[in-house]
């Protein structure tokens, strides 16, 4: 079975170095998800952790 899992993160590249080191795998660049996307990827490669920087909300003025 092959998972991929997209989650928001304030240091993309800090959390996917830790999930793949849990992971027991590496991490990569993942350009497709933006200039501060990184993937994780497992040790048999089955699942894969993509994290992006985290959207900045801004409140509506009206």
């Amino acid at each position: 079975m092959i998972a991929h899992i997209s989650t928001p993160a304030d240091e993309p590249k800090t959390v996917a170095r830790i999930l793949a080191e849990i992971m027991e795998r590496k991490v990569s660049p993942f350009p497709p998800g933006g200039p501060k996307a990184w993937m994780a990827w497992s040790a048999n490669s089955d699942t894969e952790i993509e994290t992006t920087a985290r959207a900045i909300r801004r409140p509506l003025s009206f």
